[in-house]
């Protein structure tokens, strides 16, 4: 059994209601994220039990809400090699697809890319 299914069964035997109904979810947050969060909330019950809120706005890896690959100046190839997207904090390796993407830009990248977004990873 799955962690999360583990999270829901633990809510149920103990009788814990609303705990996916993320009342204060995007308050703050830009307009696409508050649609994002809207259909969210219409989405049938059991739907939302197996779907957590962020995996449901993030499960593509690239929400409209991201910044364009033209405004980011992404490249597949950066001009410094000391500044990739391979070594970047917002990139990441999805586990299942092994793709590359960024948390701040739209579509796949590539490690050896660069985006004006590029911040020295830990």
């Amino acid at each position: 059994m799955n962690y999360m299914r583990k999270y829901i069964k633990l809510l149920e035997d103990h009788h814990i209601e609303g705990s996916f109904s993320y009342d204060r979810a995007g308050i703050n947050a830009p307009r696409a994220v508050q649609q994002a969060i809207e259909e969210f909330h219409n989405l049938p019950e059991e739907v939302k039990k197996n779907t957590p809120l962020p995996y449901y706005i993030l499960g593509s890896g690239t929400p409209p809400y991201k910044m364009s690959r033209e405004d980011s100046e992404y490249t597949d190839k950066s001009s410094d090699p000391s500044t990739t997207c391979g070594n970047c904090e917002f990139a990441y390796q999805k586990v299942i697809s092994k793709k590359y993407i960024c948390s701040q830009i739209r579509d796949e990248i590539q490690p050896p890319g660069w985006c004006n977004q590029w911040v020295k990873g830990k």
